[in-house]
């Protein structure tokens, strides 16, 4: 009892020692030219480091210190807004590479369903396709390490995947139609990641360009498909950016540059550190600086992705259709820390030509609440009716040609356009953000490869739907998964199940040129912007002049 008071005194003496330091160096710091809050950052740090230590060397467990500093980073970092953040060091190699346009593997999608790896798609040329991986395959091993049933993440299996180009993975393989599993070989190579996901001219004379992020490569990307669609007549072009989450915003920039004639500003940033203030104008020729634009926006089209809309709009450029973005006005840093750990920080807010910060609200600590915004803007009726969309107290700016737009909450479409029937029911939301429905898909697939193979796109599109027994076969399914529909539900939403469960039959046999191209036939939102591309020019010069849309504008909703 006395030792151990002993060492109670001991280990108060050592703290107050410690805090006696740290108080000294701080008082040392001072008059030095450094400011009280330089001063403050660095007695924090010796205050930080005196916790860990003390854990390390007393607290009654045995702890994983590089952990706890984890862990405390990224409740410093939560503090602060709803896009910075830390990322572990573990972690920063996945985080950077969903950007990449060029990276070392296999070349396969994958899908998690019930702990098993389904092959959802496989890049044509790519190693997987020469090894003889198909869609509907499912991964058992990888190199002899168990993925399946092995509750393995996604990271863990994208580093199993990825490496070297030449260096072989070995991947065990159970395929409908084979009674054993068996080995396939695949050589690592280089992999190109589109990021320009489709091109299309579904009107002879209207282009069409679906954008998913903004890569590295994004501009030849788009500069290769402007120049494919003006080869084949193109006259008006469709630029999708709904569901675009953004990416780099140099790549944005270069995007927009295309669209904008020389010395027009395109955006601008204003940081506390003036270091980050920033302007940047169009610079040079651009491929497609006239002619009919329309811009397809939606609730998800965020960051890089609203920079070039809100240019585009603000210079009366094009004509945007859709429902009001996400608003994400705030532009990050990545800094790479001294462990290789990252942090990505909010350095600056950026604004449109105009003057217009699109960023909303937020509270700190509230990331879900920020995030899963959408629920408010479904239940107030907006991405159903255009009158649902709050204009009280957003900022009014105007064009250049001096019509109104709004700052604050996202950007607002010059163009209503509904939330798509397929998509409307919340029942089929829920169910394609789950495993259930791609799960059917993929068996549905293995049962049929070979009736598929007799047959090309366009014919598949033209001819293919469920017959009644399959369907009833997906009400079972989906029940299995723990979605159990009424007769009448699920009648209600047989349309919606057919087009998503046909287009994801599609990307397992034409990859991405077959998925979209299903889903764009059908598509309201697409067939309103073909509307509008021929004569969207005019629109925007009825728009400026004060004439009203209501003498052009269709019931398309």
């Amino acid at each position: 009892m006395i030792l151990r008071k002993v060492q109670s005194a001991s280990f108060l003496l050592i703290c107050l020692c410690l805090v006696g330091v740290g108080m000294m160096l701080g008082a040392g710091w001072a008059g030095k030219g450094r400011t009280k809050e330089e001063d403050l950052i660095l007695i924090n740090s010796i205050k930080f480091r005196e916790l860990l230590s003390l854990i390390h060397s007393d607290y009654i467990d045995k702890t994983d210190t590089d952990s706890l500093a984890d862990a405390a980073l990224e409740s410093i970092v939560e503090e602060l807004d709803p896009h910075s953040s830390y990322i572990r060091k573990k972690d920063v190699f996945a985080g950077s590479v969903q950007l990449e346009s060029n990276f070392e593997g296999i070349g396969a999608e994958f899908q998690f369903i019930d702990d098993t790896i389904w092959v959802s798609s496989v890049m044509k040329g790519s190693p997987s396709e020469k090894a003889g991986i198909k869609a509907g395959d499912k991964i058992l091993f990888v190199n002899r390490i168990a993925v399946s049933g092995a509750n393995i993440s996604h990271l863990e299996l994208t580093n199993l995947v990825r490496g070297p180009k030449g260096t072989p993975v070995i991947a065990t393989i159970s395929r409908v139609g084979n009674k054993d599993h068996f080995n396939l070989q695949i050589i690592r190579d280089k992999i190109q990641s589109r990021s320009v996901d489709f091109t299309d001219m579904p009107v002879q004379g209207i282009g069409y360009i679906k954008c998913s992020r903004f890569t590295h490569s994004t501009a030849t990307e788009m500069r290769e498909a402007i120049m494919s669609l003006i080869s084949k007549g193109m006259k008006s072009l469709v630029l999708d950016l709904r569901d675009n989450s953004g990416g780099y915003v140099s790549s944005a920039i270069k995007v927009a540059d295309e669209f904008l004639k020389d010395k027009d500003l395109i955006v601008y940033t204003e940081g506390r550190n003036p270091e980050h203030n920033t302007k940047t104008f169009a610079s040079s020729a651009g491929l497609y600086e006239n002619g009919n634009l329309v811009v397809l926006i939606n609730e998800n089209t965020a960051s890089a992705a609203e920079i070039v809309t809100g240019a585009l709009q603000d210079h009366d450029r094009a004509l945007v259709i859709g429902r009001r973005t996400f608003g994400k006005g705030l532009v990050q840093a990545p800094i790479t820390l001294t462990d290789g750990s990252e942090v990505r920080l909010t350095i600056s807010r950026y604004f449109t030509p105009s003057g217009r910060c699109i960023q909303k609200g937020f509270q700190r600590k509230k990331k879900q609440a920020y995030f899963k915004e959408f629920d408010s803007r479904v239940k107030s009726g907006e991405m159903f009716h255009p009158d649902s969309i709050k204009f009280y107290g957003k900022p009014v700016f105007k064009t250049q040609g001096g019509r109104k737009v709004y700052g604050g909450g996202g950007i607002i479409p010059d163009v209503f356009a509904s939330k798509d029937s397929i998509y409307q029911n919340e029942a089929i939301s829920r169910l394609i953000e789950k495993p259930a429905l791609y799960a059917f898909i993929l068996k549905y697939y293995n049962q049929n490869q070979y009736a598929f193979k007799a047959t090309n796109l366009d014919a598949f599109i033209q001819d293919f739907s469920l017959d009644e027994k399959s369907l009833q076969e997906l009400k079972k399914h989906l029940s299995e998964f723990g979605s159990e529909l009424s007769k009448r539900d699920f009648d209600k939403l047989k349309p919606g199940f057919q087009m998503y469960i046909k287009a994801g039959l599609a990307k397992c046999i034409w990859q991405y040129d077959g998925f979209y191209k299903v889903l764009n036939k059908e598509d309201s939102e697409i067939n309103k912007a073909i509307f509008y591309a021929p004569r969207s020019e005019k629109t925007v010069q009825n728009m400026v002049s004060g004439r009203m849309l209501k003498q052009i504008k269709p019931e398309m909703n």
